[in-house]
């Protein structure tokens, strides 16, 4: 899951869709709780 997490970072830094990276963390934290904070470290 932490591979997809990155891959989502890079998306969301190149600014390609109109979600802020606000969004995609609270996606994040939303969908993988038991594993957000690994998960919210791949995404930086």
């Amino acid at each position: 899951m932490v591979m997809n997490v990155v891959m989502i970072g890079a998306l969301a830094g190149s600014r390609l869709t109109p979600l802020e990276p606000d969004d995609y963390r609270l996606a994040i934290v939303e969908r993988v709780p038991r594993t957000k904070d690994v998960n919210l470290r791949a995404f930086k």
